[in-house]
């Protein structure tokens, strides 16, 4: 019943999903029924013809002939135009699987994201989409296959009720003994669409993989790796296809068992004078309409919830939880929302200006206890508050982890104003790019709170993004266009502004020496460009879309010396009032910086400016030493 009801389920969603009027619907049940009636109608054409023959009446053997040729005509038409609706449904279906499964891959939150095997989401969103959009087919040829059976034996009532009971006496254990083998599908097509999409993965990582391979000449045990998971989805497909092995076996013997019982008790009738030749005749031909379709019902059975497991592999993603930004208590201000998550400590640093200081906080604190009115009057000139200039920032007692029980980020709390140049400084591993990836509202901040302006970042991550800019370590192109790529962080740029993002980031020189110039192809990930050149892109982009917050990490770490200096050159001239956090291992930036947070396993261990923290037996001062002049990290 469990099974039943789930395939039920499934069904529902398929349809919902597809979106066609009941036009569509009622078009596709139409020829349902037309199919599922011509071979009835074939029979009684056939009947009529051979009965005119054994009369030998010229005229009524030609009226029978033309009727019979018309059933057939009409059949034939009926089919082709089944195939074309369930063609046009399909491909609607497939269409409508790939944006779902698209746009929910994009909106998932990213650490959930990043837990998915990239391969298997390919092999959802290519293989297993294939099979599952199958399913429209397969319930329209099940559906069929109980119809024309339901009319071909009414028909065959009509015809002669005896030979008609006895032949579908055949029906119920053809259907039963189908249906027990076709039970295990759902679960080996599940099984078998896992193991395809752990096979994608581990192609995916040997290919993107492949310099590492071979420098490490490590060509034996990645191909060992990749057969031992194309082994096991071999074994899957073979435990999947000794089910429809067994179903083909069955067929065979179930198609067989009605023409045994129509020639021999149908031959008997037709001697005793009780059934005539077009009747016999009659009887065989739907005889394949009922032997054939009960025989292949386990099959079509079996592909059905092939596609159904499929199916439901792909709502396994559009199921995963989005990262849409929660619902504030109604009539509830971001101050109290911020100390009902957190407690007062968490929301003591925002005012109803947006503007973070201790001073004024505890103002605002105060105004609140005597008039609960005032913050949430601020709640709607906090709106637009952060757009009259570059917001602060105030981050207070956040904790992250990526996986349960192994804290990153350790109760950090940091005030940063609005366009302040702050660094983040610490070795590899202690959680800058973590901690950036949160404010830049990647990561959702729990527990603890991060304001940008008077924007709590658990409530509004998706108004953060809009505001902030993330540049991150590692480069990424997408195909298309150069001028594609740039546009994607400002879509409606000028050439001439996307010439001057260019040139700050030191990249207009190499983009013109190219004929395509801003058309030129980009290729897959960006491999038409050097590593330096890929980052410079990047950073043009960042630059391009003119954010108030700029959230940087090491934005040079694969130029050459002189571009470093070119690019930071122009880098500071573009952060000029703007508020700025920056994971840097060079020295001369945080020099200028106006806060550094020195940081270590995930807390900031130490903080102030150069001059502050250039003292003897500072964590600081190690890093500077390790680093040779620069900082260590």
């Amino acid at each position: 019943m469990k099974t039943q009801a789930a395939m039920t389920g499934d069904l529902r969603r398929v349809t919902a999903m597809i979106e066609s009027p009941v036009t569509t619907y009622l078009v596709l049940g139409f020829l349902l029924l037309a199919e599922s009636l011509s071979p009835v109608l074939e029979a009684f054409a056939l009947k009529g013809f051979l009965d005119a023959f054994a009369a030998l009446s010229t005229s009524l053997l030609w009226r029978t002939a033309l009727v019979y040729l018309a059933a057939m005509v009409f059949s034939a038409v009926v089919a082709g135009a089944g195939v074309s609706a369930r063609a046009r449904l399909v491909e609607e279906l497939s269409r409508k699987q790939r944006e779902a499964l698209l746009r929910a891959g994009v909106e998932m939150p990213l650490l959930q994201f990043e837990k998915l095997p990239r391969g298997d989401l390919v092999s959802r969103l290519t293989s297993d989409i294939a099979v599952s959009s199958r399913v429209i087919t397969e319930c329209y040829l099940l559906a069929r296959v109980a119809l024309s059976a339901v009319a071909a034996a009414a028909y065959m009532l009509k015809l002669n009720w005896q030979v008609a009971l006895a032949c579908s006496l055949t029906g119920p254990v053809t259907m039963a003994v189908s249906g027990a083998i076709s039970k295990p599908v759902n679960k080996r097509s599940m099984e078998l669409q896992a193991a395809v999409g752990q096979v994608s993965s581990e192609a995916l990582n040997t290919l993107e993989g492949v310099q590492v391979i071979k420098s490490f000449l490590a060509e034996d045990s990645a191909e060992k790796r990749f057969l031992a998971k194309a082994s096991a989805a071999r074994q899957a497909a073979m435990r999947m296809s000794s089910v429809f092995a067994l179903n083909a076996a069955w067929m065979g013997t179930g198609s067989i068992l009605p023409f045994v019982v129509t020639f021999g008790y149908g031959g008997y009738m037709a001697v005793q004078g009780r059934l005539t030749v077009g009747g016999i005749l009659a009887l065989i031909k739907l005889c394949n309409y009922l032997s054939w379709p009960l025989a292949g019902l386990g099959q079509s059975l079996a592909n059905a919830r092939r596609s159904l497991g499929a199916f439901r592999r792909v709502t396994e993603v559009l199921d995963a939880p989005r990262d849409v930004d929660p619902v504030r208590v109604e009539g509830e201000s971001r101050r109290d929302s911020a100390e009902r998550r957190t407690g007062p400590a968490a929301a003591a640093g925002v005012t109803a200006s947006g503007d973070i200081a201790d001073a004024a906080a505890d103002a605002a604190d105060a105004a609140a206890d005597a008039a609960g009115a005032a913050a949430d009057a601020a709640d709607a000139a906090a709106d637009t508050a952060a757009d009259a200039g570059s917001p602060s920032i105030t981050v207070r007692d956040l904790s992250f982890e990526y996986v349960h029980g192994t804290p990153v980020l350790r109760e950090i709390s940091v005030e940063i104003p609005p366009g302040a140049l702050v660094v983040l400084a610490g070795k590899s591993g202690c959680g800058k790019s973590t901690l950036l990836k949160v404010l830049a509202g990647l990561y959702r901040p729990s527990p603890g709170t991060v304001f940008i302006g008077d924007r709590d970042l658990h409530y509004e991550a998706g108004w953060a993004r809009s505001v902030a800019s993330y540049l991150p370590q590692e480069p990424f192109l997408f195909s298309g266009s150069l001028r594609e790529n740039l546009e994607l962080a400002k879509p409606d740029a000028a050439g001439e502004e996307l010439r001057r993002a260019l040139a700050v980031a030191d990249a207009l020189d190499f983009v013109e020496r190219d004929e395509a110039g801003l058309d030129r192809d980009v290729s897959e990930r960006g491999s038409s460009f050097s590593g330096g050149e890929r980052q410079r892109l990047c950073i043009a982009r960042t630059l391009l879309r003119g954010s108030p917050v700029l959230l940087i990490d090491e934005p040079t770490s694969s130029v050459d010396r002189e571009s470093e200096e070119r690019i930071w050159s122009s880098l500071l001239s573009a952060m000029k009032g703007k508020t700025c956090v920056v994971a840097s291992h060079r020295l001369d930036i945080a020099e200028r910086a106006d806060l550094i947070l020195v940081m270590d396993q995930g807390r900031i261990v130490e903080r102030g400016t150069h001059e502050e923290l250039n003292k003897p037996g500072s964590v600081y001062m190690s890093l500077v030493g390790e680093g040779g002049g620069a900082m260590a990290g």
